[in-house]
């Protein structure tokens, strides 16, 4: 019975912190789309180009470490969406 309590813990305890990666994942993934648009506001052809093109970039450029690291590549999503797009409307510096 201890070792079926204990693998129900360890079931719970990873679960959460796969949960709590994927949250952080979308929460990184939504305040990013949100500041390009707002960079491409009046730029219409901009603003299609990130709302097609952004969620495949995003996945291709965040990656999920060990632990609760995780990484985006801001350089690799900008010039992802730039590609897609055909002419540069993100930089990073």
């Amino acid at each position: 019975m201890k070792k079926v309590v204990q693998a129900a813990t360890f079931t719970a305890v990873m679960g959460i912190s796969i949960l709590g990666k994927f949250n952080n994942q979308f929460a990184v993934a939504e305040e990013t789309q949100a500041q390009m648009l707002n960079i491409c506001a009046v730029d219409d052809i901009c603003v299609l180009v990130v709302d097609v093109y952004f969620e495949e970039c995003f996945s291709t450029y965040y990656s999920i470490g060990a632990g609760y690291s995780s990484a985006l590549n801001l350089e690799g999503l900008a010039n992802c969406v730039n590609q897609y797009g055909g002419r540069q409307y993100f930089a990073v510096e």
